[in-house]
């Protein structure tokens, strides 16, 4: 975990998005808004002073998560505004949006009462990104993804920061080295088009996207029922035509045990796994990794969650894919990170 003054301290080695609202973290009251996956992914790496949480799901109020009572939202009327600093700690864009304009009810203002919580990846990540792969992260491509994220209007399911650092893995590739980049589970296609246009070296390679396009099916024991059948709003046909305009880019519908076999592509420089599910994120590892070449990556979406947080009822998480992931890379040689603020984890295979 990085102490909150170590993590000020980097905030100022680099020119992080955060640096813009830093005086934010400084104020009397520093408050987490949603006491769901991303609040405790962010509290497991960053030891910050949170006052409290905020949050309105029903029952919440009056119960306390990791040791910090949780309040209504209607409780910030009580503080002075110049004394708040409101941390959305929300996963998905769409989560963010709404989170935002609750706030901005109150009279408060992003950057200048409340920001989200990728502000804080974006520094936490770069940090483990560079000591243990050795790469350097662009506060530019950053703050692009940030911004094309916020502005869809299809929610970014993996997270801003997640398409981010997809983004960062495929641009520290060396231009000499070839291989197609892969995505598995792709719904509307949100992290897709934010990160063909923030990432050059995407655009040059072929990207290959998969999905069944008809929801979660076929759950193993270890997948949550409650979530059977979610997703399957996603609309092939409407996403082919907005990647029509990117040449390399082919959009593939079909189960992955299918479709997968049938590829003639045997070299991989960065793939995306975001099944949800055990059994196809198993067959995905288990297709790739021999599949990329040395010094490529695979990352894993939905990998980390906090397991149950003092009874407080949350969505269900995908603990199955976690069990796929274990088991495959166990007896294997690799390098990873476990990246809880997202969720994601990255394995990079091997140059010997």
């Amino acid at each position: 975990m990085i102490s909150f003054s170590k993590f000020k301290s980097d905030l100022h080695q680099a020119p992080f998005a955060l640096k813009e609202f830093a005086g934010l973290l400084d104020r009397p009251h520093l408050i987490a808004f949603g006491a769901g996956n991303a609040f405790h992914g962010l509290r497991a790496i960053i030891d910050l002073p949170f006052c409290c949480v905020i949050d309105d799901t029903p029952d919440y109020a009056g119960q306390s998560t990791d040791g910090l009572p949780i309040e209504e939202t209607a409780s910030l009327a009580k503080r002075a505004r110049e004394d708040l600093c409101v941390m959305i700690c929300a996963n998905t864009t769409g989560a963010i949006s709404r989170m935002s304009e609750k706030l901005r009810s109150f009279g408060l203002v992003y950057g200048e009462h409340f920001i989200d919580c990728s502000l804080l990846h974006e520094v936490s990540i770069s940090r483990r990104l560079k000591s243990r792969f050795n790469i350097s992260t662009s506060d530019e491509r950053f703050s692009l993804v940030h911004a094309l994220s916020r502005s869809l209007a299809v929610s970014n399911l993996s997270t801003i920061s997640g398409s981010w650092l997809f983004t960062e893995l495929i641009e520290s590739l060396p231009t000499s080295q070839k291989g197609a980049v892969a995505e598995c589970g792709v719904y509307q296609g949100a992290n897709a088009l934010v990160s063909l246009l923030s990432s050059p070296q995407l655009r040059s390679r072929y990207y290959e996207l998969f999905d069944s396009f008809e929801g979660l099916r076929g759950l193993s024991e270890n997948d949550p029922k409650a979530r059977e059948g979610e997703f399957a709003d996603a609309n092939f046909d409407s996403l082919r035509e907005t990647l029509a305009i990117f040449p390399k880019v082919r959009l593939t519908k079909g189960y992955f045990e299918s479709t997968l076999p049938k590829l003639d592509r045997h070299d991989y420089a960065v793939v995306y796994v975001d099944c949800d599910l055990e059994t196809p994120t198993r067959f995905c590892c288990q297709y790739f990794w021999e599949k990329i070449q040395p010094g490529g990556y695979l990352l894993v979406h939905d990998y980390w969650s906090p397991g149950e947080k003092e009874g407080l009822p949350s969505k269900a998480n995908f603990l199955g894919v976690k069990r796929a992931v274990d088991g495959f890379f166990e007896p294997l040689l690799h390098e990873s990170i476990i990246f809880t603020e997202t969720s994601h984890a990255v394995f990079r295979k091997p140059l010997g």
